[in-house]
């Protein structure tokens, strides 16, 4: 029988002994924040010009029971919330959770089975708006053979309004390039296996470089830190951090992340196997909602992010010192029953009216977007004249081989038949004589 959250003996989070259980960024920490946030200046002029002057245009999403279902087996069940702008939320969770899913369901990459999706407090769908939102994949998805400055100036170039002349796309691309730390690198090559390009850390910035160059209002990413060292995985969260402060609304799958890269975050959803949420709220409220409200154990040496995901996958461990431990489903039940609440506690309700001007705004300016067809095509074709100089090696090789290819088939033509069948009926009538 699965413990009730009745029977565990919580102490009282406001009693003096009770150790602090906060998920603060330490001051430190803070202060090397800051200083990656006052580089983000040379973004706002460019993103106030893309939103056409208006700076308080913002992207709010709220969602409540999305689901999404294969035939009988449902991959995400009933997961509700609010993901507002200005900060930076997370999505945690065991593979094959749902994370992805959800992803792809509040974009509208796959459709939902359902529940609703609120934009600014006005039902609407983000796939409307699609051309002001940054999506980063978990893999790169650059061409080899181009420069960091070309790479994300192309994206630019074909994603910014219709309207912006040269300049302005090259102070965009400038500026993104000094934010993310890419200045000293901007005329490398990204390079593949066999030539030596930039870093994988470099690459994952590039990655999220390409999608800011869209002048964005919200940034979605999947598992941006995978494959990354500690060091690389940090700084890229906390360029993310500072992103967030121009006005961005931030998502980010992570994937066991330090305690240093989750509390950069400003809010978490964790889904347990099912797509169920376990909870949704500020990150630092997340160790005491499962320490104290649910009594799970935090051993004083141990990383919180860690400790929650074993919680997550049905392995934590009680304080009571019952080795019985809530099932994923449990959990889930019990944030839907009491968790919600409880987090609630002492937040600001956010106004749920709705703001049908920054929606029509933003409508107006996703129209706008994009390069021209021939424009498109122009860019393209420059594009690959590039590619082609700078891999003459393997365009020479192909030129020879179709040469070679050529000439054989040429002599071989002059001569006689080297094989000689016999047709049968009717075609007998084609044999040569």
């Amino acid at each position: 029988m699965e413990p009730s959250y009745l029977d565990i003996d919580y102490p009282d989070p406001q009693d003096e002994h009770v150790e602090n259980i906060s998920l603060e960024v330490p001051a430190v920490a803070h202060m090397e924040i800051l200083s990656v946030v006052s580089n983000v200046s040379p973004l706002l002029e460019a993103f106030r010009c893309a939103f056409n002057g208006i700076e308080s245009l913002r992207m709010n999403l709220k969602f409540k029971d999305l689901r999404y279902s294969l035939g009988e087996k449902s991959i995400l069940d009933g997961v509700s919330g609010e993901i507002k702008s200005g900060r930076m939320t997370a999505i945690l969770g065991p593979s094959g959770s749902g994370k992805t899913t959800f992803v792809n369901v509040l974009m509208g990459k796959v459709a939902r089975t359902g529940g609703e999706l609120n934009i600014n407090g006005i039902p609407a769908e983000m796939h409307t708006f699609r051309k002001i939102i940054g999506y980063v994949p978990q893999d790169d998805i650059m061409l080899r053979e181009l420069t960091v400055h070309e790479v994300i100036q192309y994206s630019a170039r074909t994603r910014l309004p219709r309207d912006w002349n040269t300049k302005q796309v090259n102070e965009l691309v400038d500026s993104i390039l000094k934010v993310l730390n890419l200045e000293h690198i901007a005329h490398t090559l990204i390079g593949d296996e066999l030539n030596r390009g930039i870093s994988g850390g470099q690459r994952k910035r590039v990655n999220i470089a390409m999608e800011l160059a869209a002048a964005p209002l919200t940034l979605i990413l999947d598992e941006p830190t995978s494959g990354l060292d500690a060091t690389s995985a940090l700084k890229v969260a906390k360029i993310l951090r500072s992103i967030s402060h121009v006005g961005l609304t931030v998502v980010s799958i992570i994937h066991q992340p330090r305690v240093e890269i989750f509390n950069t975050f400003d809010d978490v959803l964790m889904i347990v196997p099912g797509g169920r949420t376990a909870y949704f709220g500020p990150v630092r409220k997340a160790r005491e909602y499962f320490e104290y409200h649910l009594g799970f154990a935090f051993e004083p040496d141990s990383n919180p992010a860690d400790v929650m995901m074993d919680i997550l996958s049905g392995r934590g461990k009680l304080r009571n010192g019952n080795l019985q431990s809530f099932k994923p489903d449990a959990i889930a039940n019990h944030w839907k029953n009491f968790g919600i609440e409880y987090i609630s506690q002492g937040e600001s309700v956010a106004d749920d009216a709705g703001d049908y001007f920054s929606v029509d705004t933003m409508k107006s300016i996703a129209k706008k977007r994009g390069a021209s067809f021939l424009n498109q095509l122009w860019n393209a074709h420059q594009r690959s004249l590039i590619q082609q100089a700078r891999t003459l090696g393997g365009l020479f090789m192909e030129l020879w081989v179709g040469l070679v290819a050529g000439l054989i088939m040429g002599i071989a033509g002059k001569c006689d038949e080297m094989y000689h069948g016999i047709l049968i009926s009717p075609y007998q009538r084609i044999l040569r004589a």
